[in-house]
């Protein structure tokens, strides 16, 4: 079984976030609403997100995991773009205008891009310090994919997770008693 947030500790998740530093709510945002791994967030570039200072609201993510080419398309939920929107202006009034091709996330100190051992730190930190336990960052993603599962296709999952064989976003189907609580009264 996949550990996820569960719904109560994804709503408590959602009204603490904004308490984070808006760099950290983005990179947290990332994974949770647009299913990006650890490494995609740290690749990100500032042309990844924006143009001329305005977030996108689906951003082209080149699929980081194996080696393929492939690249997915991923649209942005209002929480993350608003998110991204509040960034721009903070990272300017910090560090100026960006070159478009620089990384978005730095370090506080160094100015040197984010590793994903930073991104680790981060959600640990949030995530014990909201919910009383601390979490891994894949375990937003696997949140993304499995609050999706609930909502969508498999095959819409998988484009969105990047996944080449469907079986590795099988992995997310996992019914709750909830799940088949509700297919039951639905169905009959």
């Amino acid at each position: 079984m996949i550990r996820t947030l569960t719904d109560e500790q994804y709503a408590v998740f959602m009204v603490k976030i904004p308490e984070a530093p808006i760099r950290d709510r983005c990179i947290m945002l990332l994974m949770l609403h647009a299913g990006l791994r650890n490494g995609e967030v740290c690749g990100l570039r500032f042309n990844d997100l924006y143009l001329e200072g305005s977030a996108f609201t689906t951003i082209e993510i080149h699929n980081g995991h194996g080696n393929n080419e492939l690249v997915r398309l991923v649209p942005l939920s209002v929480a993350l773009v608003s998110a991204l929107e509040a960034y721009y202006p903070v990272y300017v009034e910090k560090f100026g205008r960006p070159d478009p091709h620089q990384f978005a996330f730095i370090t506080r100190n160094q100015k040197m891009p984010i590793q994903q051992r930073d991104v680790q730190r981060i959600t640990q930190k949030w995530t014990s310090l909201w919910l009383g336990t601390s979490f891994h960052p894949h375990l937003l993603r696997h949140t993304f994919a499995t609050r999706l599962m609930r909502k969508t296709s498999i095959r819409v999952v998988q484009d969105l997770l990047g996944h080449l064989n469907l079986g590795s976003t099988q992995k997310y189907t996992h019914p709750t008693s909830e799940d088949c609580k509700n297919a039951v009264n639905q169905t009959f």
